[in-house]
C-alpha cells in the first residue's frame, strides 16, 4: 500500500513511497466474490475500509451467499490475487434453503431485519414451523384444541348422565326387589304364625275300640264314610278334646308304595302298643285314640291331602 495517511487508495507495489509510485499515481482496489460453480454472487459484495497503519489498509467484504466461495481482488480493474474462503452465517442466524442466512424455527427478524438486528421468539400464540426470515403466525392448534375438548366435554357429560341414570335405575330395581324380599318374607311369618296357632284341615282321630274293630289299617276316605273318625275342626277344639280323651300319635313306616301295611304286619303290633300304654299309664282303653297318617290324612285329593300335612306339627302337639 502506498498511503499513509488513510486515503482510500491502494496498490500492491511498491511498498514505499519512491518516484515510481508517484509517476505510477494511486490505483484503486476492490474485491468480488463468486460461488465454487463460477457464479458471480446475487448481489455485490459490500465491502468496508479500515486503515491500519504504515500505508495498509484492511477490507471487511460481506457474503451475500454461504458456502465455498472465491475472493478475487482487483487493482484498477486487474485481478492480482484470489483465495479460496467459506462464508458462514453469523452465530444467531442459519443458513437458509437460498443459501442466504436467516432465523431459526419459532424465531422471526427483529423490525424485519434479522442480519442487522437479529432474531427474537415468537410470541405465546404464534409459531414459525421452519427456518427464514418470515414473521410468527398466529396458531391454529388452540381452536381446533378447544372445539375438540368442547365436544370431548360434551360427551363425557353425556356419559356420566347415562352412567348417573343407570345406577338410579338399578337402585330403584334394588329397593323394589329388597321391598318385595321383605313383603315376601313378612307373609311367611304371618303364615307359620298362623300355621301354630290354626288347623289347616281338621284332627282327625280314631277311637282304639273303632281301630280293633276294623280288623286292618283303613284309609281316611273309608273311614270317614265309615263313621269312625273323630274331627275336630279347630285348634281349640282339638285342644279341648284331648284335654278329656288320651291321643297317641302313631309314626310308622310304609311297607308298599301303595299301602303302608298290606299284609297286616303293623296293625297287630299298634294295637299291641296302644294297650301296654294304656296299662302302663292307667288310661281308659275307650277313651284312647288314635292319630295315625293312614286314617288321618286324605289319601285321594292331593290338596286337601297337603293340607292336613301342613297341619301336623298340631296333631302332635295335642297327641
Amino acid at each position: 500500500a502506498c498511503d499513509s495517511e488513510g486515503l482510500r487508495v491502494a496498490h500492491s507495489l511498491p511498498s514505499l513511497r519512491s518516484e515510481a509510485v508517484a509517476a505510477a499515481g494511486p490505483k484503486a482496489f476492490h474485491v468480488e466474490l463468486h460461488d465454487r460453480e463460477g457464479l458471480r454472487a446475487a448481489r455485490p459484495a459490500e465491502m468496508l475500509y479500515a486503515y491500519v497503519s504504515l500505508g495498509r489498509y484492511k477490507a471487511t467484504v460481506a457474503s451475500p451467499l454461504v458456502g465455498d466461495l472465491d475472493l478475487l481482488l482487483y487493482v484498477d480493474g486487474a485481478l492480482v490475487d484470489s483465495r479460496h474462503v467459506v462464508a458462514r452465517c453469523p452465530p444467531y442466524l442459519v443458513p437458509l434453503p437460498d443459501r442466504s442466512c436467516g432465523c431459526d424455527t419459532n424465531l422471526e427478524p427483529v423490525g424485519g431485519l434479522a442480519e442487522s438486528q437479529g432474531c427474537r421468539p415468537c410470541y405465546m400464540g404464534y409459531h414459525k414451523g421452519a427456518p427464514g426470515n418470515g414473521s410468527c403466525q398466529p396458531d391454529t392448534w388452540p381452536i381446533i384444541v378447544s372445539s375438540v375438548g368442547g365436544a370431548l366435554g360434551l360427551v363425557m357429560i353425556l356419559v356420566l348422565v347415562i352412567f348417573a341414570r343407570r345406577i338410579y335405575q338399578r337402585h330403584l330395581l334394588a329397593m323394589a326387589a329388597a321391598e318385595r324380599e321383605g313383603a315376601e318374607k313378612r307373609r311367611r311369618i304371618q303364615e307359620a304364625v298362623k300355621g301354630v296357632t290354626s288347623l289347616k284341615f281338621p284332627l282327625s282321630v280314631m277311637p282304639l275300640s273303632k281301630l280293633r274293630e276294623q280288623g286292618r289299617l283303613m284309609p281316611y276316605e273309608e273311614a270317614r264314610d265309615a263313621g269312625v273318625l273323630r274331627c275336630c275342626d279347630t285348634m281349640e277344639a282339638a285342644v279341648s278334646f284331648a284335654a278329656d280323651h288320651p291321643l297317641v300319635f302313631v309314626s310308622h313306616q310304609w311297607l308298599s308304595a301303595s299301602h303302608p301295611d298290606p299284609h297286616s304286619q303293623h296293625y297287630p303290633i299298634i294295637l299291641e302298643a296302644a294297650e301296654a300304654l294304656c296299662a302302663e299309664h292307667g288310661l281308659d282303653p275307650s277313651k284312647l285314640h288314635l292319630w295315625l297318617d293312614y286314617h288321618s290324612i286324605p289319601q285321594a285329593n292331593e290338596a286337601t291331602k297337603w293340607l292336613a300335612i301342613g297341619s301336623i306339627a298340631l296333631y302332635a302337639a295335642c297327641s
